[in-house]
């Protein structure tokens, strides 16, 4: 994975890494740890911005296969090429949040905490009936994007986000991305069973969320906490303030 962004500290306590979502990039995070970086709470912490493969400034792949098994691998050599010898706190959004649970279930070490803003987690029986349930909503489609109704669906609603990229809508990695990653059966799952302190953030006005699974899952699991607030799915405004809060706590051992 492509770095974008890196603040190196003398003797860092902890490294927080943001890994954005499918079509965004870097940039979606960029005011954030703007914010983040002049905060003196995180004085002490590594900051490290990354876009993922397929995406943003990482664009150019050949035989790269867009699942969760080539993510994992990827931001594994990342991190070690990084030579992160502190603790870690993944931070993600949307897709992002997938792809850092996805690693800390297969490697927990060093795994402090992580925060996840706007998390897209499905139910199994809602991924079968999610196509009537998004076109009853009137959401538009993004046209000649898949024959695939499902993916076709969900790429109409996401085009609304502001911080997408339209370029990444027709490309192989976001096709991939929805099908092997958002659309995984075993999301829900990992989510449910996940140990590592989490702390999600969710816009009450987010139409690729859904609240109520959200709040079941931190009902469920006592290693989540859920805050909500008055946004979209974008990090901005009290959303953001949110989202710094979380990380507040999430470096604190």
């Amino acid at each position: 994975m492509r770095t974008r962004y890196e603040r190196a500290v003398k003797k860092p306590t902890v490294t927080i890494v943001f890994i954005h979502g499918i079509a965004s990039s870097y940039a979606a995070w960029r005011k954030t740890v703007n914010e983040v970086a002049k905060h003196p709470d995180f004085k002490s912490a590594r900051l490290i911005g990354l876009d993922l493969i397929g995406f943003g400034k990482n664009r150019k792949t050949n035989c790269f296969h867009y699942d969760y098994e080539n993510y994992t691998k990827s931001l594994r050599h990342t991190l070690k090429k990084l030579r992160i010898k502190t603790p870690l706190v993944l931070a993600g959004h949307s897709m992002g949040c997938l792809i850092s649970a996805d690693y800390t279930t297969k490697h927990p070490e060093n795994i402090q905490a992580l925060v996840m803003v706007s998390p897209p987690f499905l139910k199994p029986n809602e991924l079968r009936t999610l196509p009537d349930k998004f076109y009853q909503k009137g959401f538009t489609k993004l046209k000649n994007h898949s024959e695939n109704p499902l993916v076709t669906t969900v790429s109409g609603i996401i085009s609304k986000i502001s911080t997408l990229e339209s370029r990444s809508f027709k490309t192989i990695a976001f096709k991939q991305c929805l099908e092997n990653i958002i659309l995984d059966n075993d999301n829900w799952r990992r989510i449910s069973q996940l140990k590592t302190p989490t702390y999600i953030i969710h816009g009450r006005l987010d139409p690729l969320v859904s609240g109520s699974n959200l709040k079941n899952l931190a009902t469920k699991n006592e290693h989540i906490n859920l805050t909500k607030t008055i946004a979209s799915h974008d990090i901005a405004g009290t959303k953001r303030r949110h989202v710094i809060t979380a990380l507040k706590h999430a470096i604190t051992p």
